[in-house]
């Protein structure tokens, strides 16, 4: 692809129009400003002019004052042309520097997918390659993909006739999915109008879930970028148009979070959270659960959507929470380079016993956590790896006086109200097993019916940002725990609410990616 062309394949590009209103909005911003300036000197001159006359004619006769009157109501008229002149430059500024941030943001969008792409077509044609070679030699070749009908065999049906219960509909294996076709239903669902823009909306939303969820992501960017290349424009500016402009609805949630990758899903929700009212726990959940690659890669996209660093803003939340607890907590969690070489060094054959053995008698011996302390627990649970935290549990169970969990000692020692101290049992609890861990939080936040639409959004994030990695492995997990399978949970305790049937579509296409 050519610069321009690259710009246009992503879909994150407006091209020139952007640069013309730009400068159109710089000449209107000068002239704006001119106009003020002449307002200014008018609105001084008769100031003066006022000035004096009260000044010299405080005997002035009725005409004399009623010139008065007359310039001080011709001030009062200029000012309030000078506040309107002054809002226009202030709106006209603004708009600019939206425009410049949006293009900004657009090219870096377009580089990112770009560097996707060329990964995931790399990777394709190593496995390719391997593939060839393997059969050459008589080697065991790859098996093909199976049907549509055979991943779906054991999916439950039910009625799709609104957003409460999705039932998966044939087609043909994920490999057999073709761009073109996908692009040409696109546009035509676009297009529909019926007169009934509530219909068309839920038609529509249903129609798009569909096709995304049983897409693979690169197969889903691909979409994007060919979508721009035919129509000029971006496929979620489309489906924002289509969808009346409501970003912050559900529906626009769910198809946005389809376009793009785990680590760029959590990092909005990340930024959403601290910027609706400081949000430390739930970002929380997101930081000390996630591996210590994905943290990686989510501080990257943070980065690169916000202009500004992750660990900075977990340090600005700790503080306006007054928790220096988090504090440490965040910064050691961040520190994702350290991570990555103690993953190396502290895999179950090379940990350090003689060091795990002086930390469990440290935790045995110590009565009274004040800061020092907790700081000192929450880096051992925070820097050291996945196998020496699963070790350092296991040891401390077998030593302690009644066989108790680590995260018992840890609510015994920061009290139950204690922000770092749940963070750190969460932290354990996902260390430990993972896929319970989610299954446990899907059930803490949907459990109750009444409160569902409250935690929507958590349980949304958790659907889209573990969709293709392992929000398969979570739902066996969540099915051998309950005694209602995911699906039939959701169904049940979020009937009525829109998020629902995204939720259970997403659910059960993640099958086809296990």
């Amino acid at each position: 692809f050519t610069e321009k062309t690259m710009g246009q394949a992503c879909g994150c590009s407006e091209g020139p129009a952007q640069e013309d209103r730009i400068k159109e909005l710089e000449q209107l911003l000068a002239t704006e400003k001119d106009d003020y300036q002449r307002l200014q000197e008018n609105y001084d001159k008769i100031t003066d002019e006022t000035e004096k006359l009260v000044a010299s004619q405080k005997n002035a006769s009725s005409k004399l004052k009623s010139q008065i009157k007359s310039l001080e109501k011709e001030k009062k008229d200029i000012f309030k042309e000078m506040m309107k002149e002054k809002k226009k430059i202030t709106k006209l500024d603004e708009e600019k520097s939206n425009l410049e941030n949006r293009k900004n943001n657009m090219e870096r969008q377009l580089k990112d997918y770009q560097a996707q792409i060329e990964k995931f077509q790399e990777a394709e044609q190593s496995a390719t390659s391997k593939n060839d070679s393997l059969s050459s030699r008589g080697g065991h070749n790859i098996p093909p993909s199976p049907s549509h009908s055979e991943r779906n065999r054991n999916l439950r049906t039910g009625d799709d006739d609104d957003y409460k219960t999705p039932s998966p509909s044939p087609g043909p294996p994920m490999s057999e999915y073709d761009i073109e076709q996908d692009l040409t239903d696109i546009a035509t669902w676009i297009a529909t109008k019926t007169g009934d823009k509530k219909k068309d909306h839920k038609i529509f939303n249903k129609k798009m879930t569909e096709l995304f969820t049983k897409r693979t992501d690169d197969h889903r960017y691909q979409i994007a970028l060919q979508w721009f290349q035919q129509n000029n424009q971006s496929l979620l500016e489309a489906i924002e148009r289509k969808l009346d402009g409501k970003t912050r609805g559900v529906p626009y949630r769910i198809l946005s979070g389809l376009l793009q990758t785990p680590a760029q899903i959590d990092a909005a929700w990340i930024h959403e959270c601290i910027y609706q009212d400081w949000q430390i726990e739930r970002v929380a959940d997101v930081v000390c659960c996630r591996s210590v690659r994905e943290l990686h890669e989510i501080k990257i996209e943070y980065k690169k959507l916000y202009k500004d660093s992750l660990s900075s803003m977990l340090e600005k939340l700790a503080k306006h929470h007054s928790k220096n607890t988090m504090q440490h907590m965040f910064q050691h969690l961040c520190n994702t380079e350290q991570r990555l070489r103690n993953n190396k060094m502290q895999s179950k054959e090379k940990v350090n016993m003689i060091e795990i053995g002086k930390n469990v008698e440290w935790m045995l011996n110590t009565k009274n956590f004040k800061h020092p302390e907790k700081e000192k627990m929450a880096q051992l649970l925070c820097i050291n790896s996945n196998d020496y935290i699963t070790i350092l549990a296991k040891q401390y169970k077998a030593k302690s006086k009644y066989n108790e969990d680590l995260q018992v000692y840890l609510r015994s020692k920061f009290g139950l109200k204690s922000v770092a101290g749940n963070t750190l049992q969460t932290r354990v609890n996902f260390v430990e097993n993972s896929n319970q861990y989610f299954a446990s939080r899907i059930i803490l936040h949907g459990a109750n019916s009444s409160k569902f639409k409250l935690h929507n959004l958590e349980l949304i994030n958790i659907f889209l940002s573990r969709f293709q990695t392992d929000l398969n492995q979570i739902r066996l997990q969540f099915n051998t725990n309950n005694d209602k399978d995911l699906h039939h949970f959701i169904k049940a305790n979020g009937s009525g609410h829109t998020s629902t049937y995204f939720m259970m579509k997403i659910c059960d296409n993640c099958k086809r990616f296990a």
